[in-house]
């Protein structure tokens, strides 16, 4: 990453590989240190956590994100932590992802009644960034599938540009929107040499 960094001309790019860098060296760093650990508490649908101050309950969310996503509910404080479903001005991953049942648990943080929602990725948010993040995944079907219904190819795919403003979500890597063209591609039908 070092050795394309130096040569590297695209901003996009070159902000990807800059944090890229700087995530792998923080985790070489601990690397050392790091013991991992068996869950001491599992559940099944949801668990509640009762304080002094506050309740917490910690809810499954079912296949989306990835194959189980949960979120942390404050319901007396109006606030949901949400995890990797959230991506807040930046571009969700979708690689993984079960892509009708990603669009389920960010359609159902739109009718819960929480005003702050706080992502794994971006800044804490609310309904508009949840409307945002499924208006990226909308944009992305929407020109990817005009490619795929055309018989066009992975390549054609790759030269789509995203319209504002998602645009400027590219400026974090450009790594993830060619995992995310690929996922989409393969999603909607999409046949290439290069595809398997």
């Amino acid at each position: 990453m070092e050795e394309r960094l130096a040569t590297e001309k695209d901003e996009r790019r070159l902000v990807g590989l800059r944090s890229g860098i700087a995530r792998l060296r923080i985790t070489m760093a601990e690397l050392d240190a790091w013991a991992p650990r068996y869950a001491d508490l599992s559940f099944g649908d949801s668990v509640a956590f009762h304080g002094t101050t506050r309740a917490a309950e910690v809810r499954t969310l079912g296949p989306g994100h990835t194959a189980e996503d949960v979120a942390v509910a404050l319901s007396g404080d109006g606030v949901a932590f949400i995890g990797d479903v959230g991506f807040f001005g930046t571009q969700p991953f979708l690689s993984d992802c079960d892509l009708d049942g990603y669009r389920r648990q960010l359609r159902g943080f739109l009718e819960a009644d929480f005003p702050v929602l706080v992502p794994g990725h971006g800044p804490v948010g609310g309904r508009t960034d949840v409307e945002r993040e499924l208006g990226y995944m909308d944009a992305m079907e929407d020109l990817i599938g005009k490619v795929v219904a055309r018989g066009g190819s992975l390549d054609e795919a790759k030269a789509i540009s995203l319209p504002t403003p998602f645009d400027g979500w590219l400026v974090g890597g450009m790594n993830r929107f060619t995992a995310n063209l690929e996922f989409m591609f393969r999603h909607l039908g999409g046949h290439d040499a290069g595809v398997s």
